[in-house]
């Protein structure tokens, strides 16, 4: 099951463990995990709402998992320091895993990564690209490489069509890429 693109389970956690048990062994993925167990008591909780009770619930059933151990439960957040503790304590989901942003060769294979199946004019050189991006996480470079890919179609559709009416081709406009990510280059 992958959290909150399939909405199974959000109003009644143990509709999901019950579903997934008897599936078991399996692995259950939360993504954004933070949708569901903000740290009670923040502001960004909804006091004693929906949202508590789902958290509660949802640490009600991991407990019961645990003693199965026919479960894996793993959980990706952006936000680790919204997270309920509870749900980090020893039995539940008690190992953390920090996965950084991508360093200046990471960033180089997700460029190429991206432009795999694109013809890629010999002239961008995507080391440089990658030394520029410092701070950008692989959706963001993801983004450039779409967003490029857009231009550069854009920017050929309109050299073709100036070609046919005899204008000039007018180039696109900066990318203008916005951080997902706090961390300032």
């Amino acid at each position: 099951m992958i959290w909150p693109k399939s909405r199974a389970g959000v109003k009644n956690p143990a509709k999901w463990t019950g579903h997934h048990l008897a599936r078991a062994p399996c692995v259950i993925f939360f993504d954004e995990l933070d949708s569901i167990a903000v740290k009670r008591g923040s502001s960004l909780s909804n006091a004693g709402g929906a949202a508590h009770r789902v958290l509660n619930q949802f640490l009600t059933e991991m407990d019961g998992m645990n003693a199965k151990k026919t479960m894996f439960v793993l959980g990706a957040t952006n936000r680790p320091d919204i997270i309920d503790p509870a749900l980090l304590r020893p039995g539940r989901l008690d190992q953390l895993i920090y996965i950084p942003l991508p360093d200046e060769a990471s960033r180089l294979q997700i460029f190429w990564a991206c432009l795999r199946r694109s013809h890629v004019s010999p002239q961008v050189d995507l080391a440089v690209l990658a030394g520029c991006t410092e701070g950008f996480s692989g959706a963001d470079i993801t983004e450039i490489c779409q967003r490029a890919c857009k231009c550069a179609i854009r920017e050929e559709i309109q050299r073709k069509s100036a070609m046919e009416v005899g204008d000039s081709p007018r180039a696109d406009p900066s990318l203008n890429i916005r951080l997902s990510t706090s961390k300032k280059p």
